[in-house]
């Protein structure tokens, strides 16, 4: 009689050729992978950077709009502001002329002695609304002579004087107080300085003033010192805040009269 015989290795070598088949699986996988991920990011590298070149002429050009727009901005600002400058000057002539007239019906001559001078420093150089002007002793400038735009209209007044330079305190300077009359209605009143070519009136309620009105000087040349610009007011005061604007661009002053 035979005796049957078990064959107790086979599940090992199975077990083996099983280790060796996930093994070498595994290792053909991660060969795959490895030329599929570097075969990947070449094909994708130069859609990559054209996604970057893209981008980045789309922020160019968006960059380029936003500048021109800035641009364009500007130049309308700057338009509007000689525009208001130009009106501001034809203004002031008109003012220059109607005095001349003025001084005449009462046989004053409206010549007077000035001296030239340049603006050497302006606001917002100097502190508070002062100049420095290229004028002093040498050419007989005083204290307490006035300065005046080329279009005749008092802006201030000299305050120091040196050998070859002199100083000058506008009007609108912080605190300063300066006579004057609002041209609508004539009435009278007082320029209280702010600084910055600014200037702040107190007034009744029913004193008529609008915007774009005019204030002159309270000499008999009446010359323009400033332009309402605003009016604040509340219901239940008695009086209002008219704010003025000084007729002198004393940011961009490059000439003036010394007038004696």
């Amino acid at each position: 009689m035979k005796t049957p015989y078990l064959q107790r290795n086979r599940p090992d070598r199975a077990f083996g050729k099983k280790a060796l088949f996930l093994l070498g699986v595994f290792i053909f996988g991660a060969l795959v992978f490895s030329l599929f991920d570097g075969l990947f990011v070449r094909l994708a590298a130069p859609i990559w950077k054209s996604e970057n070149v893209v981008a980045r002429s789309a922020w160019r050009v968006s960059g380029f709009f936003k500048d021109t727009n800035a641009l364009l901005q500007e130049n309308a600002d700057l338009r509007a502001r000689v525009a208001s400058d130009e009106l501001l000057i034809s203004s002031l002539r008109s003012i220059e002329n109607s005095r001349e007239v003025l001084l005449n019906s009462f046989g004053r001559s409206g010549t007077s002695t000035f001296i030239g001078a340049t603006v050497l420093v302006h606001p917002p150089e100097t502190p508070y609304d002062f100049l420095v002007l290229d004028a002093g002793s040498n050419y007989g400038v005083k204290v307490g002579d006035s300065v005046a735009l080329p279009e005749g209209s008092k802006i201030g007044v000299v305050i120091e004087v040196f050998s070859k330079d002199s100083r000058a305190k506008l009007f609108s300077t912080s605190g300063e107080q300066t006579n004057a009359i609002l041209e609508r209605g004539g009435a009278p009143v007082t320029l209280i300085g702010r600084g910055g070519g600014a200037f702040e009136i107190e007034l009744p309620r029913e004193v008529p003033v609008v915007a774009g009105d005019r204030v002159l000087d309270s000499t008999i040349t009446a010359g323009m010192i400033g332009v309402v610009r605003d009016i604040e007011s509340v219901p239940t005061d008695s009086f209002k805040k008219v704010l003025v604007e000084s007729a002198a661009p004393i940011h961009s002053l490059h000439f003036v009269r010394i007038v004696q």
